[in-house]
């Protein structure tokens, strides 16, 4: 019998499954980006368009900011790096107020050399806020998102942001992706949950919960298998340890994200539900063009070979501010250094 021939809807069917292996890739280097860009790739192709993203809210009582002074940055040429910074977010205590961001990663994806790098920012480095808000001073790196949603900066708290970052790493910032917590949570549990080896056990006697109210959090050392209400109390903990140690954990539930997916042979059909779960707990400024770009390298790179790392405490003291505050202090020799390893000048 002669072999047949594939038929259009065959080819079709072909290209969509190799253009959503494709997106997971990416989507799931960071874990923070898998709804985003589930959503965005797969709508053009079964027209599941037109769902609402989150968009920060109007605060008519303070008044509004101009952009930044400096040259924006250009949007990369598929040869160019693409930095996208990955924030996470806690909409649950009030939706309505600008919030600050729990989690700062910087995913660099490099078409050119084919790498992959993931740089954790942590949250209470004390840094000056870039130009355009000298009157706030220095506070931490994750209340830029706060500001930048209350003082209307053009593009909202991602863009402040992302300005941030930029301003003070030296680091060029094109696209951002947020996610808040409980986009993350049915995410992790729509693929199945996470397998997670924590190297040692957790206790956790103030985990906050909604409101004022605490509990205690015990995670057993060894190898877990995690749901999306687990890995994000994994990731969010810090009572424990540290905002340092805190950041290594949202890298390794990232990985593990990553590793799940890349895994699955995820059917079309769910797609439909994935969307109406994830479809308004995410944001982001990335075309689809430069998703579907870094994903073809994400694609490509091993988990082992993603260059992972933290601004940790070799590269930042502990100080108490005078009014109490309980931040890190960046020694901005060290940190540059690492800088310049993982994101070398092009």
């Amino acid at each position: 019998m002669a072999p047949s021939l594939p038929t259009p809807q065959s080819s079709r069917a072909a290209r969509r499954r190799v253009l959503w292996r494709a997106v997971v890739a990416l989507l799931v280097v960071s874990g923070a980006a898998f709804g985003y860009l589930l959503y965005a790739s797969i709508r053009d192709i079964v027209a599941y368009g037109g769902l609402p993203l989150l968009v920060a809210p109007a605060y008519a009582a303070v008044p509004r900011l101009s952009g930044p002074t400096a040259e924006p940055q250009a949007t990369p040429t598929p040869a160019q790096r693409m930095n996208i910074l990955l924030l996470g977010i806690d909409a649950r205590r009030n939706a309505d107020a600008p919030s600050r961001t729990d989690s700062m990663m910087l995913c660099s994806v490099d078409p050119a050399a084919k790498s992959v790098t993931l740089l954790s920012i942590p949250r209470d480095l004390w840094v000056p806020m870039p130009p355009g808000f000298t009157f706030v001073g220095q506070d931490r790196i994750n209340a830029a998102h706060f500001y930048g949603d209350l003082y209307h900066y053009p593009g909202g708290g991602p863009a402040l942001a992302k300005e941030a970052v930029q301003y003070n790493l030296g680091v060029p910032v094109q696209y951002y992706v947020r996610i808040d917590f409980q986009g993350f949570v049915r995410a992790i549990d729509e693929i199945g949950g996470i397998d997670i080896d924590v190297p040692r056990e957790i206790v956790d006697t103030a985990y906050p919960l909604d409101g004022d109210q605490v509990t205690t959090l015990r995670i057993h050392a060894g190898l877990q298998h995690m749901d999306g209400d687990l890995a994000l109390k994994y990731a969010r903990t810090r009572h424990d340890s540290n905002d340092i140690d805190r950041a290594r954990r949202q890298q390794q539930v990232m990985l593990a994200v990553r590793d799940k997916v890349l895994a699955l042979d995820i059917p079309l059909t769910r797609i439909p539900a994935l969307f109406s779960i994830l479809g308004s707990s995410i944001q982001t400024d990335m075309p689809l063009d430069k998703i579907y770009q870094a994903a073809q390298v994400v694609r490509a790179v091993h988990t082992s070979e993603i260059r992972h790392a933290v601004i940790d405490e070799t590269m930042t003291t502990r100080w108490i501010t005078s009014g109490g505050a309980d931040v890190l202090l960046p020694q901005q020799d060290r940190i540059h250094a690492l800088i310049e390893e993982l994101f070398p000048a092009e």
